[in-house]
């Protein structure tokens, strides 16, 4: 089992060196209520244009 932890030690720090630190951080750590009001927005607004997708796709299938 240590030996396991040994393993992705390595393999993250040899990430780290390759990519650099941003390629191990925890996405969280940056993560406030402005960032999570944004994301909420983009849900939003992608729903909104897949709906809207799916009622034109469906109006010209019943209007054809």
């Amino acid at each position: 089992m240590n030996e396991d932890y040994d393993k992705i030690a390595k393999i993250e720090q040899a990430i780290k060196k390759k990519y650099g630190e941003e390629a191990i951080k925890n996405p969280l750590s940056d993560w406030d209520q402005n960032k999570e009001k944004e994301y909420i927005d983009q849900i939003k607004e992608v729903s909104k244009i897949e709906k809207s997708k799916t009622k034109r796709e469906k109006e010209y299938y019943n209007g054809f």
